[in-house]
C-alpha cells in the first residue's frame, strides 16, 4: 500500500521530475520510525500511536512554524481525532469501536492529502518557497504511510524501499557510519545528508533493484534498531562490481548483460584465441614469463585486469586449457567498472609494431588502480567511497579507440603498413563524416553519444519515445544526459545462461532491456535498402535490378569491428505470377553437419552457409582444404563480369602467393592483408546489379523483393572453433547464432510483355 501510495502521490512526481535538487528536510528518527513500520507490520497498539502523535507534533511545532499562519491549515485536528479513537481501540472491546477507528484514520489520511494539495498550490502561486513547502510535503506523507500502516491489510513489501542485501554484504555501513551507531542519529551521515538518504530512499535511486524477503527485512529493522560496528569491505586494485551495484544499480543491471562483461567469459574468443595460440606457437599468450605488451595481445582488451595483474600463466602448449581458466573472479568480469573508471588517461607507447603514437589500439591504457575514479561528470560531489575525477578522456572517441581498433604485429604487404589492421572501427569514424578529420555533420558525434544513449534525442538526455539505438548527431558539450551502460552492438552473448540476452521487458526509462532487442533495432536504424527496375519485361530478355544499400545511422562502416567475420548481405528473389523462383541470391538450404553432431538436417537456416562459396577447413592448420565457387558465387568481379551472384558486404582475410596472387583465407593468422574495402562507409551508398534472365513463356506479374541481413560469424567459421575446440564451442552455440533482418524493400511488381 506504501509503494501504491507514494507512485501516486505528488511528492513521487517531485522528486521524479526536474525538483531533485530541492531540499527535503526530515529527521532521521522519523524515517527509522517508518522503516521500522513498514518492515514488521506492527498492529495497531500504543507505542505505535505514540510515533505518529511524535510525527504530529514535529509537522505541527517544528515545521508548520515555517509558514506564515493564514496559510497553515494543518490536518492535525483530523489526526488527533484519529488517534484518540484508536486508543479507545485498543482499550475498549466494544464491537464496531475499532471500525470507527479506522474511519478517522480513512479521514485523516484524506484531510492529509488535501493538505499537500494546498502546499502544491501555495508553490505554484509563489506566496510560499519551495524549500519551506517541499518539506512540508514529504512529511506529510510520511505521517500518510504510517498512518496506512494502521489500515487493514496495511504495511509495506520492504523490497519496496530497502534490501536485507545491504547488510548481508556488510555494505550499509559504508554510507551510515563506520563507528556503530549506523548513522541513525545525527544531522549528516558520512557526508550525506539526511535529506538525500531520504530522497534516495525513496526515489530508489541507491537500494533500488535489490529484493528481500519479509524475514529478511525483519532482521535489518532489529539491526537498523541496534547496529553494531561491521568491517570495511576488502578491496583489491579493481573491485568487485557487486560493490558498486550499490550506489549504482541502474548502471550495474545495464553493465552485467552487455558484451563488455562478456569478453572475457566468451567461448567463440576463448577458442579462437586457443587456435591462434596453436597455430602460432603461443604468440598471442604470456611467453617466458614476461609481460612486455607484445604478449597477451587478445586479453589486454578483453581481461585487462588480470593482464595488469599478471595473473596469466606462461604459455603451456597448444593443448593447455583456455586462458580464460587463469582469469580471477573479477578479472573474468571482463571490462567490469574499475577497468574504464580507473584509467588515467592513453598510452601514447603502445599500437606494438608500427606504433603511430596516438594512443590507439591494443589496449592503448594507462590503468592507474586506486581510490581515485575517474568520470565524465564537470563537478563531481564528494561521497563516502572514493575519490571522483572528472576526465574528458573517458567523454572522447579515443578512448574507446584503445581497443576498438586492433592491429596486430604482421605486416600488411599490400597497405605497405607493419601492423595489419584487423579491426578499424575507431579510424573508420575518426576518418569518417562524424569524425573531427572530415566531419560534414556540425560538429564531432563521439562513440558515447550513440552506444552510451538512449538514442535519437529529443532533446539530447531524454529516453525517446522511439526505440532506436545509434542516432548519430553532434551535441552540446554542456549537456548532461544519461549515459546508459548496456553498450548496444552487434554482437550479444551465444551461451545460454547469460544474464539480459532475450529481456522482452523495458527499463525504467521505456527501453529495451534485452541485448538481442537492443541488438535488432541497432541493426534496423543503420541501413535502408531500396530497389529498381523497369516496369515491364518481355519474356527472353534480361530485366535490370539495381538494389541500393545506404549506410544511413552508423557513425563508421556496415559491418565493421570484426568485419572479415561479419556477414551483411542482399537476398534478392525473382518470382513469377505462381511463386515459382526465376532467380535468388543470398538464399540458404538446410543441410547435415556430421562434423559437429548434426547428422541430419535440423529445420534450422541461421545456422547454414551462404551458398557463394563451399569450404571446408582443417581445424588443425586452419587452411581451406576445399575451396570452390558455389552456385551463387559473385560474378562481377571476374575476367568477364557478370552482374549476378551474391552481394556480402563483409570484409576479408587476403593471403599473398609468393607470385603475387592474392587468395581468401578464413582466420586471421593466415593472412597477408586486411582487406577492409566490402564494408559501407557512414553516409555512402553502394549499389549492386542483377541482370536477370527471364526465360520465354512466363507468366507475369513478376514479384522481386529485396532484405538486407546480418548476422555476426558465418557458421563456418563457428563449427572450425568448434572442430578445434570442442570444449568451448558447440553446435547448440552454433544454432544460437542467428540472422536479422536489417532492412527489407516492399515488392516490386514487373509486368511481362
Amino acid at each position: 500500500m506504501y509503494t501504491k501510495m507514494i507512485e501516486n502521490n505528488k511528492l513521487h512526481k517531485m522528486l521524479r521530475g526536474n525538483n531533485r535538487d530541492r531540499i527535503i528536510r526530515i529527521p532521521w528518527c522519523l524515517l527509522l520510525t517508518t522503516l521500522l513500520l513498514i518492515f514488521t507490520s506492527i498492529p495497531v497498539q500504543a507505542a505505535h500511536l505514540s510515533d505518529i502523535r511524535a510525527d504530529i507534533t514535529i509537522l505541527q511545532g517544528e515545521t508548520l512554524a515555517q509558514i506564515p499562519e493564514k496559510y497553515s491549515d494543518s490536518p492535525v485536528e483530523a489526526l488527533d481525532n484519529a488517534i484518540s479513537n484508536i486508543d479507545k481501540a485498543n482499550n475498549h472491546t466494544l464491537e464496531g469501536y475499532e471500525c470507527k477507528a479506522y474511519n478517522f484514520i480513512e479521514a485523516a489520511i484524506s484531510k492529509m492529502n488535501k493538505y499537500v494539495n494546498k502546499l502544491e498550490n501555495l508553490k505554484k502561486q509563489e506566496k510560499v518557497l519551495p524549500a519551506i513547502v517541499d518539506p512540508l510535503i514529504a512529511h506529510a506523507f510520511v505521517i500518510v504511510a504510517a498512518l496506512n500502516d494502521e489500515l487493514p491489510g496495511g504495511g509495506t513489501p520492504a523490497s519496496a524501499v530497502i534490501g536485507a542485501e545491504l547488510y548481508a554484504g556488510n555494505l550499509c555501513m559504508l554510507c551510515h557510519s563506520d563507528d556503530g551507531s549506523g548513522g541513525i542519529v545525527g544531522v549528516d551521515i558520512q557526508g550525506k545528508a539526511n535529506c538525500d538518504i531520504y530522497t534516495a530512499m525513496m526515489t530508489e535511486e541507491v537500494h533500488g533493484g535489490i529484493t528481500t524477503t519479509i524475514d529478511e527485512s525483519k532482521d535489518l529493522a532489529a539491526f537498523l534498531s541496534d547496529p553494531v560496528q561491521l568491517p570495511v569491505i576488502a578491496t583489491g586494485p579493481f573491485a568487485d562490481p557487486n560493490n558498486c551495484r550499490i550506489c549504482h544499480p541502474r548502471q550495474y543491471e545495464e553493465w552485467q548483460g552487455n558484451m563488455m562483461s562478456y569478453g572475457a567469459r566468451s567461448p567463440v574468443f576463448s577458442a579462437l584465441e586457443a587456435l591462434g595460440n596453436k597455430l602460432t606457437g603461443g604468440a598471442l599468450a604470456k611467453i617466458d614469463g614476461v609481460t612486455d605488451g607484445s604478449d597477451l595481445f587478445c586479453q589486454r582488451c578483453h581481461n585487462p585486469v588480470d593482464s595488469f595483474l599478471d595473473n596469466f600463466p606462461t604459455f603451456e602448449g597448444s593443448d593447455a586449457p583456455p586462458l580464460r581458466d587463469s582469469a580471477s573472479e573479477v578479472g573474468g568480469l571482463g571490462l567490469s567498472c574499475d577497468v574504464c573508471h580507473q584509467v588515467s588517461g592513453p598510452d601514447l607507447t603502445r599500437s606494438l609494431k608500427g606504433d603511430l603514437g596516438d594512443g590507439i589500439a591494443n589496449n592503448a591504457l594507462i590503468l592507474a588502480p586506486g581510490e581515485e575514479k575517474f568520470g565524465p561528470i564537470t563537478d563531481p560531489q564528494p561521497n563516502p567511497i572514493h575519490q571522483s575525477t572528472n576526465s574528458a578522456y573517458l567523454k572522447s572517441s579515443e578512448f574507446c579507440g584503445a581497443c576498438h581498433d586492433v592491429r596486430p604485429r604482421a605486416a600488411d604487404v599490400i597497405e605497405g603498413e607493419d601492423f595489419q589492421r584487423l579491426e578499424d572501427l575507431f579510424t573508420e569514424w575518426q576518418k569518417g563524416p562524424y569524425g573531427p578529420i572530415a566531419n560534414i555533420v556540425g560538429g564531432v558525434v563521439s562513440c558515447q553519444d550513440c552506444h552510451m544513449d538512449a538514442g535519437p534525442p529529443a532533446p539530447a538526455g531524454t529516453y525517446p519515445e522511439d526505440k532506436t539505438s545509434v542516432y548519430p548527431r553532434p551535441r552540446d558539450s554542456t549537456e548532461r544526459r544519461v549515459s546508459t551502460h548496456y553498450f548496444t552492438g552487434v554482437d550479444i552473448a551465444l551461451i545460454e545462461d547469460f544474464p539480459g540476452q532475450d529481456d522482452p521487458g523495458l527499463d525504467s526509462h521505456g527501453y529495451p532491456i534485452g541485448q538481442a532487442q537492443r541488438r535488432d533495432d541497432l541493426l534496423k536504424s543503420a541501413a535502408t535498402i531500396d530497389l529498381s527496375a523497369p516496369l515491364t519485361v518481355t519474356g527472353g530478355d534480361v530485366l535490370p535490378i539495381t538494389v541500393d544499400v545506404t549506410n544511413i545511422g552508423a557513425g563508421h562502416n556496415i559491418p565493421s569491428g570484426f568485419s572479415q567475420e561479419r556477414q551483411m548481405w542482399i537476398e534478392l528473389i525473382v518470382a513469377d505470377a505462381g511463386g515459382e523462383i526465376i532467380y535468388q541470391s543470398g538464399y540458404l538450404q538446410d543441410s547435415a553437419h556430421s562434423e559437429t553432431g548434426e547428422l541430419t538436417p535440423d529445420g534450422n537456416l541461421h545456422d547454414e552457409d551462404l551458398q557463394n562459396l563451399i569450404v571446408v577447413i582443417d581445424p588443425e592448420t586452419g587452411e581451406a582444404t576445399t575451396l570452390e565457387h558455389g552456385p551463387d558465387y559473385n560474378l562481377r568481379h571476374g575476367n568477364s563480369p557478370v552482374n549476378l551472384g551474391l552481394a556480402n558486404f563483409g570484409n576479408e582475410f587476403i593471403r599473398v602467393g609468393s607470385t603475387g596472387e592474392e587468395e581468401e583465407v578464413f582466420i586471421p593468422f593466415l593472412a597477408d592483408h586486411m582487406d577492409n574495402s566490402h564494408s559501407i562507409p557512414p553516409l555512402e551508398t553502394e549499389s549492386v546489379r542483377y541482370d536477370v534472365l527471364i526465360p520465354v513463356g512466363t507468366t507475369g506479374p513478376i514479384s522481386i523483393t529485396a532484405r538486407l541481413r546480418f548476422r555476426p560469424f558465418p557458421p563456418r567459421f563457428l563449427r572450425l572453433l568448434a572442430q578445434a575446440r570442442p570444449d568451448l564451442v558447440d553446435e547448440a552455440l552454433v544454432d544460437r547464432n542467428t540472422i536479422i533482418e536489417m532492412a527489407a524493400t516492399a515488392p516490386h511488381s514487373v509486368m511481362v510483355q
